[in-house]
């Protein structure tokens, strides 16, 4: 019983530590977010956030980990239920990362740091790639670099959606992202479909 207090006490420590610092990240960089201001800010000591992370940067490392960790779940459930179409993992993701918008805006706030939704964008590559294979006849190499091309451009699109406050929904994303990607591909007479 003493295991899930402590459990249930660490969660809630780090819940106040990620609000403290994502609420931060909205007022200044990530170079200028110190210890001091996210301790302060959740109301705990030094002592307690060193006992979870080094630094605000593994602070942020850890957060992003975090979500794209739930983000492979929710692959993976997708997959064991029968649901391996990407049509219908898509917009599970998205509703994810609409649910972590917060965090996620922070991620994606500098259009040049285009790292965190690079890195979603690469867990479900494969099976552009595999689809794009197998139905299109083509390289494995002219489908990766298709979907890279897509790839940025869906960033641009993810980036614009948090940042208005995801008017559309999930779906609607997932629905145009998949559109875009296989009219990249047909684009060049690769694709029939």
């Amino acid at each position: 019983m003493a295991e899930k207090k402590t459990d249930a006490r660490v969660r809630y420590t780090k819940m106040m530590i990620r609000n403290a610092f994502t609420s931060l990240l909205k007022e200044k960089t990530l170079a200028k977010v110190t210890v001091t201001d996210i301790c302060s800010r959740a109301g705990i000591n030094r002592a307690t956030f060193y006992s979870h992370y080094k630094d605000p940067v593994d602070l942020m490392e850890h957060l992003e980990n975090e979500l794209l960790e739930n983000i492979v779940d929710i692959i993976n459930e997708s997959i064991a239920s029968g649901d391996a179409e990407l049509g219908k993992i898509l917009p599970h993701i998205l509703s994810f990362i609409q649910n972590e918008a917060d965090v996620c805006l922070i991620f994606t706030s500098d259009l040049s740091n285009t790292g965190f939704l690079m890195r979603c964008l690469r867990l479900i590559e494969n099976r552009f790639v595999m689809a794009w294979t197998t139905r299109c006849g083509i390289s494995e190499e002219l489908a990766d670099e298709l979907y890279l091309y897509g790839a940025m451009g869906s960033v641009g699109l993810l980036h614009k959606w948090l940042y208005f406050g995801c008017p559309q929904s999930p779906e609607y994303m997932a629905d145009l992202i998949i559109k875009l990607f296989n009219r990249g591909a047909s684009a060049f007479n690769l694709c029939q479909k």
